[in-house]
């Protein structure tokens, strides 16, 4: 699947290359042959790629988290093209400042832009709880489920006037649309050349179609 004229895997990994505050950037993916093609097109691409169990996405990133060596981690879903690349920062730098928090994500926002900070130690306390498997492959489902028992912290991102409205997460053929067409407008730009476009860019974009809904491209 391509988001305007590349893959969007390479979408979402060239995006979160703008970070100045991530020191790895991997994609974290199955061993299943079903993921051999996206395997090697991070190979082919040099991008870095880590390999875990298929029905199993928390123990992937324990397992990634163990291989790259980091203490935290940001949690950024492959269908995401347009992360808020500045809010990753964000968080990382709140979390370095902040230790007494373990997990730190953001409050409503459109779907697409969000991301999720948290310590790797979370995940090792979290292999101790009875996760269900819905837990398991949503990774820290478990702690927003369970705010009371852990030290949470959510950004308001002051954009609870589109929430809900669209979605920049490609779910649907309805979503894709929408990601291309904003994508179209990012290159006639000039913003996608090293897609260190600023999520204000795309909200304009957004702002400036007819009608901005869910499942809808006019």
């Amino acid at each position: 699947m391509r988001v305007g004229d590349v893959p969007l895997i390479e979408h979402v990994v060239r995006r979160c290359a703008v970070s100045k505050r991530a020191d790895v950037i991997a994609v974290v993916t199955s061993t299943d042959s079903s993921d051999d093609p996206l395997y090697k097109f991070c190979l082919e691409r040099g991008f870095a790629v880590y390999r875990g169990p298929l029905a199993d996405v928390f123990e992937r990133y324990v397992e990634a988290g163990n291989f790259f060596e980091i203490d935290l981690i940001c949690r950024v879903c492959g269908d995401s093209p347009f992360v808020d690349v500045h809010q990753i920062d964000n968080l990382f730098d709140y979390a370095i400042r902040h230790d007494e928090y373990d997990y730190i994500s953001m409050k409503k926002s459109i779907d697409g832009f969000i991301s999720e900070v948290f310590r790797a130690d979370l995940l090792k306390c979290l292999n101790n709880e009875e996760l269900s498997k819905e837990d398991r492959e949503h990774v820290t489902l478990y702690v927003r489920d369970n705010p009371h028992r852990f030290n949470l912290h959510l950004i308001d991102m002051g954009m609870t006037d589109l929430t809900g409205k669209i979605s920049l997460t490609i779910d649907t053929i309805e979503d894709f649309q929408v990601c291309n067409r904003v994508a179209g407008y990012l290159a006639r730009a000039g913003n996608l050349d090293k897609f260190d476009f600023n999520t204000s860019d795309v909200i304009d974009i957004i702002k400036g179609f007819k009608v901005f809904e869910r499942g809808l491209h006019a």
